[in-house]
């Protein structure tokens, strides 16, 4: 029965990445099967680096309280649906669980669908969440690229091979899920500008990818939503208004679109709330800063809760965010592997600026100036709030995508290459 339940599984997760990858354009399928399978490598990757590395970790807890939920629904299926839709300490299996707050829970509950369905087995779960992180990157860049066919090569490279990226949003992590529903929601902010006709379960798709981010990774929607949505609303209802003003008006206009959801957001969730916002970015780096190695830190001296000491500490953040931990700080695998990824950022970041004129002029520049918007704010966020070398390594994976778009887009040398990949694709694909 095991047996036969691993071939099902392996049949459909295969069936669908064939179908995924038939639905495929032709310049992008030379892409296709190095990124579904690197993908899946990276949830594999996980789970190993989790067991035999650091002995436990958040994978391994989330499939174990998973199977826990996947054993009560085999015996009692109307407890289990019940617990799903207001699970708490009143349930038997309550105390069987080791995460019980909130976002680990909802992450738990979801891994017990996915036990059910592969009998328990973690790597074969790994791959189901792995493949919904894939096929949803993938349909972000299949979307652009249809749009902007110049930007094939910066949006498959940004969306699907950026190491950190790949790893981090591979395998039954949070991550995983999160940047499914973040990358889906792109996807539908993208048709929309371009003024796109959104399928129906697109439409149905929309507040359950909003629930799901929201409760696993309730940050990245709280940068995301009100970022999108003024940009969106700029591009649909004020383009021909502001086509011919200046770029200061402009900017004012998109910042007053800005602050009405950036004012919902500040009301929805208590880390949110304005009298406190600061306060808990605070008392974040403080815990974290507490109980994290002297070499695996990123130190902010006398960060307080006022704007003027988050302004001021606020550059350091965003170059530490973005390009620590340094070669020289390096200190063992994952750290050097690390400080090789931000060594390239660092050169793209460079070799980017020699186009800044261009993309001030660019008919798209409203969508370079959100990427930069979002990749900028969340970046602030997390680096103050989680200075954590490993931890922000797996955060980051919420911005990080849309910065390297940013940077490899119209970037001379990625240029160079995008022309020698498709030079040799003609050969590879036919």
């Amino acid at each position: 029965m095991i047996l036969l339940t691993l071939i099902v599984n392996l049949i459909v997760i295969s069936s669908v990445a064939w179908m995924g990858w038939k639905k495929t354009d032709h310049p992008l399928q030379i892409f296709y099967w190095p990124a579904f399978i690197l993908k899946l490598l990276g949830g594999i990757c996980v789970g190993l680096i989790y067991k035999y590395y650091y002995v436990t970790g958040d994978t391994l807890m989330y499939y174990h309280d998973g199977t826990m939920l996947a054993s009560l629904a085999r015996e009692d299926p109307a407890m289990y649906f019940k617990f799903l839709w207001r699970g708490d300490e009143t349930f038997d299996v309550w105390k069987s669980l080791s995460y019980i707050e909130s976002r680990a829970l909802f992450m738990v509950k979801f891994t017990s669908v996915i036990d059910l369905l592969t009998a328990d087995n973690y790597w074969v779960a790994t791959l189901y969440f792995s493949l919904l992180s894939f096929l949803s990157s993938w349909n972000l860049v299949r979307v652009v690229v249809r749009q902007i066919p110049r930007a094939l090569f910066p949006v498959a490279m940004s969306f699907l091979f950026v190491p950190s990226v790949v790893l981090w949003s591979s395998g039954l992590i949070k991550e995983s899920l999160a940047l499914a529903s973040l990358f889906f929601l792109s996807t539908l902010a993208f048709k929309l500008w371009f003024k796109l006709q959104l399928k129906y379960w697109e439409w149905i798709m929309i507040p359950i990818s909003i629930w799901v981010l929201w409760n696993l990774k309730y940050y990245y929607l709280a940068v995301f939503f009100p970022v999108a949505t003024a940009s969106l609303i700029s591009q649909m209802l004020f383009a021909g208004y502001l086509r011919s003003k200046a770029l200061a008006i402009k900017i004012i206009v998109w910042n007053t679109l800005l602050l009405l959801p950036l004012i919902g957001i500040s009301l929805v969730h208590p880390n949110f709330y304005p009298e406190v916002f600061l306060e808990v970015i605070v008392s974040n780096y403080n815990a974290f800063h507490s109980i994290s190695a002297p070499g695996d830190v990123i130190s902010f001296v006398d960060l307080q809760p006022t704007v003027a000491s988050v302004l001021r500490h606020a550059p350091w953040a965003l170059v530490s965010g973005l390009l620590r931990p340094f070669p020289w700080e390096a200190g063992n695998v994952f750290q050097i592997i690390l400080a090789a990824e931000n060594v390239l950022i660092f050169l793209l970041s460079i070799t980017s600026l020699t186009r800044l004129v261009n993309d001030v002029h660019s008919q798209y520049r409203l969508l370079l100036f959100t990427l930069f918007v979002y990749s900028v704010g969340l970046c602030l966020f997390l680096t103050l709030s989680t200075p954590n070398f490993g931890t922000l390594s797996r955060y980051r994976v919420g911005f990080l995508p849309y910065y390297f778009l940013l940077i490899t887009v119209d970037n001379p040398v990625v240029m160079r290459l995008s022309r020698f990949a498709q030079r040799n694709s003609r050969y590879l694909v036919r």
